[in-house]
């Protein structure tokens, strides 16, 4: 499955860290799957 995740800019700075390791979570745990993810701010 193609996973596509668009919008981390839009995360709150208080909740990005929480966000980022939930998405490492799952994608640890669905390693099978592609994840795209993306934004519009360069970092």
């Amino acid at each position: 499955m193609l996973i596509l995740l668009d919008g981390l800019d839009e995360v709150p700075a208080k909740q990005e860290n929480v966000v980022i390791e939930q998405i490492r979570y799952f994608c640890d745990r669905y390693s099978q799957n592609y994840v795209v993810i993306s934004c519009r701010m360069t970092a």
